[in-house]
């Protein structure tokens, strides 16, 4: 993973001027589409990077040009944070999916589970989660920079790094 750090400089009064580093912000975004494929990109500089990055690999997992059409913004997420999709396993509710974001994966994974349930999603199931900057993954979470899907087996590949 590569690390992107702005230098702030600060000035004392009469003092020496020193200067510190302190991480760049960064984003994420989850995608989904009608038939609940779903997409993540966190560490991203800016939420359009990273709502780009989670849409392209929506339209590029979609089974169809149709399904491909329907891939939808549903969280962004920021510095520290980290966001997560479940989506309803049951074939009589497969629009149902909940998201959610936090400070820490396990709590955004809670609460999307959650909000998968209350919308009536049946069977809920854990689709991805990533933290962005210093937010705390669960096991389940993606890593890095990276923009992923619910299909993909090697949650820690990294497709992109800036």
């Amino acid at each position: 993973m590569i690390s992107t750090a702005v230098i702030l400089t600060a000035c004392g009064g009469g003092g020496d001027s020193g200067s510190s580093s302190a991480p760049a912000p960064t984003y994420g975004s989850i995608y989904v589409n009608a038939l609940l494929g779903g997409s993540i990109a966190a560490n991203y500089s800016s939420p359009t990077l990273a709502a780009e990055a989670a849409k392209a690999r929506c339209v590029s997992v979609s089974s169809s040009a149709a399904s491909a059409s329907t891939c939808t913004l549903v969280l962004e997420y920021g510095q520290n944070m980290c966001g997560a999709l479940f989506r309803s396993a049951n074939t009589a509710t497969t629009g149902t999916y909940g998201v959610a974001s936090s400070d820490t994966a396990a709590v955004a994974e809670s609460n999307a589970l959650a909000q998968c349930r209350t919308k009536g999603g049946t069977n809920c199931t854990f689709g991805l989660s990533a933290c962005n900057g210093s937010g705390t993954p669960s096991n389940n979470s993606v890593t890095g920079a990276v923009a992923k899907d619910s299909s993909d087996q090697d949650l820690n590949e990294i497709l992109q790094t800036q």
